[in-house]
């Protein structure tokens, strides 16, 4: 036992050490509502315009498997002007909410068409805010470029269903 210990000690203080960030760095992003309220309505990928359209939404309707009803949101990424990148992905989402920073995850359910113009990628379990409040969505994309990029939906309604 003792040894086992010992190795997940040794790993752990190994893992640490090889991924310490560059040059002072903490490694944590801290993503302030300003910060995020600044990044683009749209962005540039290839020929393409992208832009991203939100819909979100509490269900209030009764279900067997859950007495919870948390936010459910829709990101749709639009191109115009071309199609949208292949290997376009939502790796990172945030929901600003007044001061408040919910970072979340949203995946693509759909397979996607060949030259599409839209994709949709889905949140589940969001935050529990009102409906009829609003928030501002965030996404980090990836593939549409070298990097990440931001882009955002400006004050998006969250309706009850």
């Amino acid at each position: 036992m003792r040894r086992l210990v010992a190795i997940a000690v040794i790993v752990s203080a190994v893992a640490a050490a090889c991924g310490k960030p560059p040059s002072g760095e903490s490694g944590v992003t801290m993503r302030t509502p300003e910060a995020l309220r600044s990044a683009p309505a749209q962005l540039t990928a290839g020929a393409a315009t992208l832009s991203l359209e939100v819909e979100a939404w509490r269900s209030f309707q009764p279900t067997m498997d859950s007495v919870e009803n948390r936010l459910i949101a829709i990101l749709r990424v639009k191109a115009t002007g071309g199609g949208v990148p292949g290997a376009l992905a939502v790796d990172t989402l945030w929901l600003v909410h007044g001061s408040d920073v919910v970072q979340g995850f949203a995946r693509e359910e759909e397979p996607r068409a060949p030259g599409a113009t839209t994709v949709d990628f889905i949140l589940r379990d969001g935050p529990m805010w009102a409906p009829g409040d609003s928030i501002d969505v965030i996404a980090s994309l990836s593939g549409v470029g070298a990097g990440a990029a931001l882009l955002r939906a400006p004050r998006v309604a969250i309706a009850r269903v």
